[in-house]
């Protein structure tokens, strides 16, 4: 499926055709919009659809950590995380926004989905933290 997307450009990466052979190398931008492409895809979003919604996680899981050094439970006021919500106009095109919290009981579209990316993010980062710190210790 990853290969497929790649091809046909629904997936933009830097490391597109490594070679036969070679690993390819995902930068956590790329592998979080890797992640919500996935999880988008199962509940039947297309993948075009999915890996626009996923370039939006990555850019404000980008500014996130920016913003809070990191991404740590602890340093992150989760009340300033703006969920994505996502509706699909007449015509099935995709239209999507970043909406606080408090903003979600009233929110007045026919049709929406939310998508809280923030646990994406945090164990995407926490699983490679967890391989880097691993390869330290192998001395890889």
């Amino acid at each position: 499926m990853l290969g497929m997307w790649i091809r046909r450009g629904v997936l933009d990466v830097k490391d597109a055709a490594p070679g036969k052979g070679v690993h390819r190398f995902f930068s956590f931008s790329e592998a979080l919009v890797i992640d919500i492409m996935a999880f988008l895809t199962l509940k039947d979003i297309s993948s075009s659809q999915a890996a626009a919604v996923g370039r939006v996680v990555a850019s404000e899981v980008e500014t996130l950590i920016a913003e809070c050094g990191g991404l740590d439970y602890t340093e992150i006021d989760e009340s300033k995380v703006k969920p994505i919500v996502w509706t699909y106009d007449s015509k099935g095109k995709l239209d999507y926004k970043t909406v606080h919290r408090s903003e979600l009981p009233g929110y007045k579209k026919e049709y929406f989905q939310v998508l809280d990316y923030l646990g994406f993010a945090i164990r995407l980062y926490e699983a490679l933290e967890t391989v880097r710190e691993d390869r330290i210790r192998s001395g890889k």
